[in-house]
């Protein structure tokens, strides 16, 4: 489903964030990728949901070739990708429910499946308590929640975190942890971004290493 052939990212004033980067991920894998801070996580899975393009290199998902890609299919691409960022990325003055529908109403999806897939995606993140709630009044693990809901409502084949744990407490942590798992045996390829090595060990599963900008394992 995604495969990577001798990736490379370089930036301004020569500097490369990642160097000959190849690897395979099948269709329904779950893979972890890891790596101390600026190992290259972040760029990696940016470049997988074509926030930005390699320097050099093929990018394949699904067949297609993301680095021959049209910018007028981006938007298209992307319906089949869900993404999570690290810094939740809410609007914190809308509610919880406009958050998660923003994404189906973009996509013209009809006012009435949207809120059948919305008030869906709140159940499977336990979250249904709080759909007519602000973001500002919610905790950091219950807005991560709505970060995963969020990009799960539109039921991708590719589901990519960056650092989803990172600002949780490890009990938060594991129960995120536990979500994507559930949504990776409903038939999502999920890859996670993360440098928490006692997760990896608890939960096991594909592991993608990389070390200054280099695939390591």
């Amino acid at each position: 489903m995604i495969q990577l052939y001798h990736v490379y990212k370089k930036y301004p004033e020569d500097i490369t964030a990642l160097s000959d980067i190849t690897f395979k991920v099948e269709k329904g894998d779950f893979a972890f990728l890891t790596g101390p801070s600026g190992a290259g996580k972040t760029t990696l899975l940016r470049l997988l949901f074509f926030e930005e393009k390699p320097t050099s290199g093929q990018i394949l998902i699904d067949g297609r070739n993301l680095t021959k890609l049209p910018k007028s299919r981006i938007p298209y691409f992307r319906r089949n990708i869900g993404f999570i960022f690290q810094d939740f990325k809410l609007i914190a003055e809308w509610t919880v429910y406009d958050n998660i529908s923003f994404v189906l109403e973009v996509l013209g999806v009809a006012k009435k499946e949207i809120r059948k897939r919305v008030i869906r995606v709140l159940g499977m993140v336990g979250l249904q308590n709080k759909i007519a709630k602000k973001i500002q009044t919610l905790s950091g693990g219950e807005q991560q929640r709505v970060a995963i809901a969020r990009a799960i409502v539109k039921e991708p084949k590719i589901l990519l975190a960056d650092e989803p744990t990172g600002n949780l407490d490890p009990d938060m942590a594991c129960e995120i942890m536990e979500l994507f798992y559930e949504i990776n045996v409903r038939g999502t390829t999920v890859i996670v971004a993360t440098h928490n090595m006692a997760l990896i060990k608890r939960y096991g599963g594909r592991l993608i290493s990389l070390k200054y900008g280099r695939l390591a394992a």
